[in-house]
């Protein structure tokens, strides 16, 4: 849990994973999801959350986080939630080092600057 600006408290939850957690649906395609419970942080700061939530590429769109967000909150209605994006669609150097760290190569800290 940690505190937002208003001093209550929200729920945190890391967004981690490749480009389908950063979100690559057409915004056009979906409806919208609105809820003052639900943040996302952008640029150090809290904000209401709004798609796209990643800014990891030009072709960034929706994806599964704001759905699972609105979920959650209809579960936890009294609670808010913030999201914290930290996807991108770079696999490739993540697996390398996973591997490393699995050979005894690389530190655990070094594997986390990853993500």
């Amino acid at each position: 849990m940690i505190n937002t600006l208003r001093g209550e408290k929200m729920k945190s939850v890391l967004l981690i994973g490749q480009s389908n957690m950063a979100g690559r649906g057409f915004l056009d395609e979906v409806e919208p999801i609105y809820n003052e419970k639900i943040f996302m942080l952008r640029n150090g700061r809290w904000q209401m959350m709004s798609e796209p939530i990643h800014f990891d590429r030009s072709v960034a769109g929706v994806g599964p986080a704001a759905s699972f967000a609105q979920a959650w909150s209809l579960e936890n209605s009294e609670e808010q939630i913030g999201l914290i994006p930290c996807a991108e669609g770079v696999a490739e150097k993540r697996y390398r080092a996973l591997e490393q760290f699995t050979l005894g190569k690389i530190t655990l800290e070094e594997v986390m600057s990853y993500l």
